[in-house]
């Protein structure tokens, strides 16, 4: 057996030989290997030794590495035996104590068993004897914790807050619901218990509903004070919120007061109870400041100390959002809660305020206006417009209203010593030649002044809105004094009296200059306006106030609105300065008319003089354009409005040739074939001079084409050989004169022109008559808007200025157009007193007049010969009494182009 393992152990060894033989062998081929890459050449055996020395390093650092690895092996079996070895050591100690445990058991066993029951009746009274200590200790610190409780809440109810005990309240709370609960279960457990024991905790516990009620106390008088809270110590307020809300989502309840008759059954979660006594307490809290407030704004006797009282409940409002609201939670909705209470309150204050609205001045009418404004303001940006009490939209307005009436009397008298010192202040000349008066800076120093003081006081566009038409009407007012006085005008000799003060062309020129300024004040007037108007209307992007974007689009339609009545206003005010400025052209365009219709040159025209041609007809026409020229170079050097200056020579040259024609049809010449080429000779000489003149630089190709249709329509008129062919003219007639003007010149032409027989000259007319109903049937009437506001409203804009009617001295034609309710007469009434109804009335008269005589010779009164022929002679008369023209038999009634009767203007009607 033994040679048998020593065969098998050698064989073992011999092979183990084998095998390490077989590594060395492996490795040595391993080595050759690697090194047969290195060693190709034979220049490179010098480096054989670098190499032996690489590999002696790296050998090196292998031992030292499995030199380490062996050691740590090492250390971590020792390790492991050591561990083994005190396992063994432990294992030994429990095989003792078992040991003394066994002989425990069986001593128990034959000693103790035969008094167990004793033993467990001691055990049952140490327990009993330890719950009583236990239960003592408790109430002992129940009755500590009590007077901690009651110490911490009386701290809390003194006359002043002290922020520090205020906080405690949480505290408080928490400790009390420990003790309910301990409370609640003990009593739950005292059911075993003796019934002197329960009577124990009734009146150990006793004190918790007194640490109850004033706890309850302590959470009222927060909630009253929640304002002063929030501002002083937002915490404590926080802490009350939360208490109510543990209170009411809590089953056993901290707060109801407990009694042992009362069945012990716990609440119900989310009850409401204590959210429902906080909104109790919120509404009398609110009532009672309201309260204090209103006796205080009573006590006021000023409007500012009112409106101070009332700034107070705003700033609370303010407070109320800011601080206030983020204590709570969101289901209190105190924002909303607080607001419309504030808000009833203050609308309510502020109609009592506006039932005394007759004895606030102008200062504290603005005072309240804008305080309303600033309220309303207020409202917007934390409940959205439509929550704005339409009360307050209207007592601004009639604040508006109010104070724009009270400023027409503080503003009134201004504007009229404005108007008084244009009057009678001489014109002020330029260093440009021209004149210009101080009304328009004065107005607008005026105005501007009044306008600075009151933007900061309104805030609304409905009150922008009021300001500007209290300036329109102001201003409309200005505009009809100074047209009253232009109106006032008289012709006397070579002079212009204004109000029987005689002016001065200059002066006259500076009031067209001024006109320009006017405009430009307005326009700064407007700007000024519009731009505070935008700012009331801007809305603030990117603020979270409750502003809904229906909300922003009414404030944006709103801005649309104001801003259109705001150019609508100053629009008919400048269009009031442009007619202002146009009654003044027709003062100087009339008194150049005159001068040149009474001179030597108008008289000498058409005459034989005038009819041999040649020099002598050029200077007749020479003079009368030197004289128009010389004027219009005065009035284009003093007027420094441009548009006007092409207004006035445009409109001079057309009513030079309107006159021209006039005149030449009262004179009746013989139209011949010579008369004929002196007419286009002259209308060849005009055109020429006028081109050539300097004082017609200005004068429109528009205008000047006009004025030589209308030259070229009577050369062509007076030329015919057919009455239908004066048709041709009807509208170059209506457009030149005014439509009766023209009917009577019509009427007279036909009486001198050779081609028109008497036969044909009732059809003529009854044509031209027709011919303007047809203007009418194709609505040729004019919308020019020139009215604003009602006449009975506190504000009315008119800029129509109806004209009374003047008979200027020297026969001046002064006539000019009127218009009914901002539009211009219809076409059809021009020919109401025309040749259709003279016929009827004709008869008429006549009728009425030989009634009245054979009334008289029936009643036997004598008549006598000359009243009689007077009664024929009206009988007899064409032109209607109101007409102002003498009765003469037809064919000898002359033409007074002076004295016609106030109608539309055609160059009105043609748009001008």
């Amino acid at each position: 057996m033994y040679g048998a393992g020593a065969r098998s152990g050698s064989i073992s060894l011999e092979a183990d030989m084998d095998r390490l033989s077989q590594e060395e062998i492996d490795i040595e081929d391993a080595a050759i290997a690697q090194l047969m890459p290195l060693l190709q050449g034979p220049d490179q055996l010098g480096r054989l030794q670098n190499f032996k020395d690489d590999f002696q390093k790296q050998y090196e650092v292998a031992q030292a590495h499995l030199h380490s690895a062996v050691q740590t092996t090492n250390d971590d079996m020792r390790f492991a035996f050591e561990q083994l070895r005190d396992c063994v050591g432990l294992m030994g100690n429990c095989r003792e104590n078992f040991r003394e445990v066994d002989k425990l058991c069986i001593e128990v066993q034959t000693k103790l068993l035969p008094e167990h029951k004793e033993i467990r009746k001691y055990g049952v009274a140490r327990r009993n004897i330890f719950t009583t200590l236990q239960i003592n200790e408790d109430f002992k610190r129940v009755s500590d914790k009590a007077k901690v409780m009651l110490t911490k809440l009386e701290a809390m109810q003194g006359n002043e807050r002290i922020p520090k005990a205020d906080r405690q309240i949480q505290e408080v709370y928490l400790m009390l619901r420990n003790q309910v609960q301990f409370r609640n279960k003990l009593w739950r457990e005292s059911k075993n218990y003796a019934a002197e024991f329960r009577l124990l905790i009734q009146d150990r516990f006793e004190v918790l509903n007194k640490v109850s009620t004033k706890l309850e106390g302590a959470i009222t008088d927060n909630l009253t004070d929640a304002i002063y809270l929030a501002e002083t110590d937002p915490t404590t307020l926080v802490y009350t919120a939360k208490i109510i809300e543990w209170e009411d989502r809590a089953k056993t309840k901290a707060f109801p007061i407990w009694n042992a008759d009362s069945a012990l059954k716990p609440g119900q979660r989310n009850d409401g109870i204590m959210y429902a006594k906080a909104i109790q307490m919120f509404h009398e809290s609110i009532q009672e400041n309201l309260e204090y407030a209103e006796k205080e704004i009573q006590e006021e006797e000023t409007l500012e100390g009112k409106i101070n009282k009332m700034d107070d409940l705003v700033r609370e409002l303010n407070i109320i959002d800011m601080k206030v609201v983020p204590c709570f939670p969101p289901k209190y909705n105190l924002l909303n809660f607080f607001y419309k209470r504030y808000q009833h309150f203050l609308v309510l204050e502020v109609n009592d305020l506006m039932g005394k609205i007759t004895e606030l001045n102008q200062g504290e009418t603005l005072r309240l206006a804008s305080w309303i404004q600033k309220f309303e303001k207020h409202i917007k940006s934390f409940m959205g417009s439509r929550a704005v009490p339409k009360e307050l939209k209207e007592a601004v307005m009639t604040l508006a209203q109010q104070y724009k009436l009270k400023s027409q009397d503080t503003l009134s008298d201004p504007i009229n010593m404005v108007f008084k010192n244009l009057k009678k202040d001489e014109p002020n000349q330029r260093n440009n030649g021209t004149y210009n008066t101080y009304g328009p800076r004065d107005l607008f120093s005026l105005i501007t002044n009044h306008f600075t003081t009151i933007k900061k006081k309104y805030d609304s566009g409905e009150a922008m809105i009021e300001i500007a038409k209290l300036y329109g009407t102001l201003l409309n007012k200005y505009q009809r004094n100074m047209v009253a006085y232009l109106r006032s005008v008289e012709f006397e000799d070579d002079k212009i009296l204004l109000e029987s003060k005689e002016k001065s062309l200059e002066f006259l020129c500076a009031w067209v200059s001024s006109g320009y300024q006017y405009e430009e004040v307005m326009s700064k007037l407007e700007s000024m306006i519009g731009s505070k108007l935008a700012r009331a209307s801007m809305k603030k992007e990117g603020e979270d106030g409750g502003i809904g974007e229906n909300d922003i689009k009414q404030e944006s339609s709103d801005s649309k609105g104001f801003g259109a009545q705001l150019e609508k206003i100053f629009s008919l005010t400048r269009r009031g300065f442009r007619k202002v400025a146009d009654e003044v052209v027709d003062i100087l365009i009339g008194f150049v008319l005159k001068y040149v219709k009474d001179g030597d040159a108008c008289k000498a025209l058409f005459g034989h003089q005038w009819l041999k041609g040649g020099a002598t007809m050029e200077e007749i026409n020479g003079v009368l354009i030197e004289e128009i020229g010389g004027y219009l170079k005065d009035y284009n050097e003093w007027i420094e409005w441009e548009e006007y200056k092409k207004k006035i020579t445009g409109i001079t040259l057309n009513k030079f040739f309107q006159e021209y024609f006039a005149y030449l049809i009262t004179q009746r010449p013989r139209v011949t074939d010579d008369f004929l080429t002196r007419l286009k000779t002259s209308k060849t000489f005009f055109k020429t001079e006028i081109k050539e003149d300097p004082a017609f630089e200005y004068l429109d190709k528009k205008d000047e084409t006009s004025a030589f249709e209308l030259f070229e329509a009577f050369e062509r008129m007076l030329g015919v050989q057919d009455a239908l062919e004066l048709d041709l003219h009807f509208a170059t007639l209506i457009s030149a004169y005014e439509p009766e003007v023209s009917y009577e010149i019509l009427k007279h032409a036909m009486r001198i022109i050779p081609g028109v027989e008497s036969r044909d000259r009732e059809e003529t007319l009854e044509r031209f008559q027709n011919f303007g109903r047809v203007l009418a049937d194709k609505d040729f009437e004019s919308f020019e808007e020139t009215k604003m506001g009602t006449k009975d409203s506190s504000f009315y804009l008119d800029i129509t200025f109806p004209r009374e009617k003047k008979t200027l001295k020297q026969g001046a034609n002064h006539a000019k157009t009127q218009s009914q309710g901002g539009k211009f007469l219809n076409v059809s009434s021009w020919f109401s007193n025309s040749s259709g109804n003279i016929k009827e009335k004709k008869e008429k008269e006549a009728a009425a007049a030989a009634a009245a005589a054979a009334a008289a010779a029936a009643s036997g009164s004598k008549v006598s010969a000359a009243a009689q022929a007077q009664a024929q002679a009206q009988a007899n008369a064409v032109i209607p009494e109101e007409k102002g023209v003498q009765a003469r038999p037809p064919e000898e009634q002359p033409l007074h182009l002076d004295d016609e009767p106030e109608v539309i203007s055609m160059d009105d009607f043609f748009g001008d």
